[in-house]
């Protein structure tokens, strides 16, 4: 299987096994749960940037369920 092509989770996993030290893998996942706001904006048509933070616990499980 391609990684890219490997659930949100998966995707997550693997990227924090390849990174060497415990700085460099909280930033990889702080990166991962929080995207940016533009991303988060353009990913889920987000209408204004008050609005983001509210999306952020509805990615997680969203990724949790494709773990398959």
């Amino acid at each position: 299987m391609l990684i890219a092509r490997a659930p949100a989770a998966r995707r997550m996993w693997a990227g924090l096994t390849s990174i060497s030290g415990w700085g460099l893998r909280l930033r990889y996942a702080l990166g991962n749960l929080f995207p940016s706001v533009d991303y988060m904006q353009g990913q889920y048509h987000i209408p204004h940037k008050l609005l983001v933070p509210l999306y952020y616990p509805y990615r997680w499980p969203r990724g949790l369920r494709r773990v398959g």
